[in-house]
Parts: structure tokens; C-alpha cells; sequence
């Protein structure tokens, strides 16, 4: 990771300075996402790098901005937010629609099937009279 064990140790602690390259460093060793590390410090959010650590979605979201700033330039400055909002409401329509799908996938009956086959089998049974 290019940092010493103890200065990872204090970093994952909490207990050294914020370093942004180290964020980067550490982002990269875990293979999680360092813009939603950013993020979940910045607004106090800290389940955020959790939730975004496999998919990357808010590294995602600055690629595309910065894309967006290489094809528009400093005209971006003037994109009303209420089109970004808009955006964002197809973008959260395609992610119900995804997840629809895949609940009703048959990888998803499996799953299912497989957490229901390795259930305690007194969970789902009555208790006798006189044990509840």
C-alpha cells in the first residue's frame, strides 16, 4: 500500500491527520472507493464507503462529472440543478426496475431456496402447548 503498518492501523483507527493521498493509498490496497470514503467523512456518512465499496458508485458519479466537464467545459457551471434532479429520478426508476428483475431472477429464487434449505428447522415449526 506504500504506507508502514502502524501508520495503516492509525489511518483505519481514525487517529492520524486526514491525507488525502493516503485515502488513495488505502482506497486502492482495499479496492474500495475513495470518493465515497471522501464522502462519508466530509457529511459524517460513515456507512456510505460501505455501502459504495464494491460498486463504486460515487467515483462513478465523478467520472461522469468530470466527462460531462471535458466535453462542455465551463458551460456545466450554468446546468441547472433541476435537470440533474431529473436525471437523477430516471436513473432511480432504472435502479427499482433492476432490482425487480433480479428479486425475480432465478439466481435470486436460488439464493432463496438455499437460506431456506440451511434454516434452523425449529424456526418455522409452533411451539408444543405450554412452551411459548
Amino acid at each position: 500500500m506504500g504506507v508502514s503498518i502502524r501508520t495503516y492501523r492509525d489511518f483505519s483507527n481514525g487517529k492520524r491527520a486526514y491525507d488525502f493521498n493516503k485515502v488513495r493509498l488505502f482506497a486502492r490496497a482495499t479496492r474500495t472507493d475513495p470518493t465515497a470514503i471522501h464522502l462519508g467523512i466530509q457529511f459524517n456518512w460513515p456507512e456510505l464507503p460501505i455501502l459504495l465499496m464494491d460498486n463504486k458508485m460515487a467515483t462513478a458519479a465523478f467520472v461522469m462529472i468530470r466527462d460531462l466537464h471535458g466535453e462542455h467545459g465551463a458551460r456545466l457551471a450554468s446546468v441547472p440543478a433541476k435537470l440533474l434532479v431529473a436525471g437523477f429520478r430516471h436513473i432511480s426508476e432504472e435502479i427499482r426496475k433492476y432490482f425487480e428483475r433480479r428479486d425475480a431472477s432465478i439466481e435470486a429464487y436460488i439464493e432463496r431456496a438455499i437460506a431456506q434449505t440451511y434454516g434452523d428447522p425449529d424456526e418455522d415449526e409452533e411451539p408444543p402447548e405450554g412452551e411459548a
